[in-house]
């Protein structure tokens, strides 16, 4: 499981490569505890991992809330990290 792997696609990648200096495991499941830009952009450089990724269920109604992070989102990796945007858990959980 990964946690809060970064800020952008880079830190992400980065981030990665260090996993699998340590282990070559799958890796199942990205976590983003919140929705600050340095804790979740990270996210894009896993999907091809085809991991689940674990979030809040208001996550996506707080990252649309955050207007500045819409350059963000435009960058193809992180857009297309947003669009698949799979697994929710329920408030409280």
């Amino acid at each position: 499981m990964v946690i809060d792997p970064g800020g952008s696609a880079l830190e992400g990648a980065r981030l990665r490569e260090a996993i699998r200096i340590v282990t070559d495991r799958p890796i199942g499941h990205v976590t983003l505890t919140h929705v600050h830009p340095d804790h979740i952009f990270g996210a894009a450089a896993f999907v091809a991992d085809h991991p689940e990724f674990i979030g809040h269920a208001m996550f996506p109604g707080a990252l649309a809330q955050r207007g500045e992070l819409s350059a963000e989102v435009e960058d193809s990796s992180n857009r297309h990290f947003v669009e698949r945007w799979p697994l929710y858990l329920e408030p409280g959980t």
